[in-house]
């Protein structure tokens, strides 16, 4: 998720059978360049780490922020900054 650091999302709870992680995600995207190859916008992401049928931990970790995206023949390269909220 944009904003926290790899694996900080995961829980300190003993995994004894399932974990589920769902993430939630929007963003819009402008064209800053008359081409429309250059955009930019801003998002927001929420997600919860779901840890077996014994632990349901709910509790929606967010973080908001601003994207610029590329458009190359090859695809896109975006670049994103994200915040904790």
């Amino acid at each position: 998720m944009r904003g926290f650091k790899e694996q900080s999302i995961v829980s300190d709870k003993r995994i004894l059978g399932n974990l589920s992680f769902v993430n939630y995600r929007t963003q819009i995207d402008f064209p800053i360049a008359s081409n429309g190859q250059m955009k930019a916008g801003p998002f927001f992401d929420a997600a919860n780490l779901i840890v077996d049928e014994y632990y349901l931990d709910i509790g929606l970790r967010k973080s908001a922020g601003f994207g610029l995206r590329y458009l190359t023949p090859v695809g896109p390269v975006s670049f994103d900054w994200g915040f904790k909220s």
